[in-house]
């Protein structure tokens, strides 16, 4: 049986836990094994369960400030990815850490995104002082314009952000779904077949085939209900 590079790496976050598991018997105040438990249920795709470690190791008291601050976000980040809204933003006030300002604020807003409360994503934005081409600032400006109607504004976000940082599979669904919103099908279907095709040759494993055709006729009535934000 072939396992898909994700699967692999499934298997090995699991078999990691599981040790880290015991481990944390042992030495239930152990930064290092707590710290690494949190990063192996958070990429594993288990935020509650990461959110609870990482609460628990910043209710340990044994970091520094800042590095305490830090396990805070992580903690927030987790819950967010859990849907647990106002719980992460209860912590994300609590971090005074200068260094983590710019990921706090985006993370702000994209809790107020997630919610639709759209105004208050545009002000965390205009909070901070950004550098023009940061790629996460963008993403949001491209989806809080894209929930407001304005495809093309948002269009232009994307693009900049694929200068800046390249290609990647999100950002061209977003291009997708400003294309899709306007009912230029076309346009729209060339970029989900971009997403096919490269997904195709870097990942031969999932069994995509190259050679699938996506046309204004066959496009699936579900480019998505709304467009992918930060972490998405």
């Amino acid at each position: 049986m072939m396992f898909s590079s994700d699967q692999q790496q499934e298997s090995k976050y699991d078999e990691a836990i599981r040790v880290l598991e015991h481990q944390r018997q042992e030495f239930p105040r152990s930064r290092a094994c707590l710290s690494l438990l949190g990063y192996c249920y958070y990429h594993s795709e288990q935020f509650e369960k990461a959110a609870d470690v990482y609460g628990y190791l910043v209710s340990l008291e044994i970091c520094p400030p800042e590095d305490n601050d830090e396990y805070r976000f992580h903690h927030a980040s987790a819950l967010v990815k859990a849907g647990l809204y106002s719980e992460a933003q209860d912590l994300l006030q609590a971090i005074n850490t200068e260094r983590l300002e710019r990921n706090v604020t985006l993370l702000q807003c994209q809790i107020h995104y997630e919610l639709g409360d759209l105004s208050s994503a545009q002000a965390m934005l205009n909070s901070f002082d950004f550098f023009p081409d940061d790629s996460e600032k963008l993403v949001l400006e491209g989806a809080i314009l894209c929930r407001q109607g304005k495809y093309e504004e948002a269009r232009t976000k994307c693009y900049m952000q694929a200068l800046n940082s390249g290609y990647s599979p999100g950002l061209a669904y977003n291009i997708a779904f400003t294309y899709y919103q306007q009912r230029k099908y076309e346009e729209a279907a060339q970029h989900v077949s971009e997403i096919i095709e490269r997904g195709a040759r870097e990942h031969p494993e999932l069994g995509l085939g190259s050679n699938t055709q996506v046309t204004a006729g066959n496009l699936v009535d579900g480019v998505g209900d709304v467009p992918r934000s930060v972490g998405n």
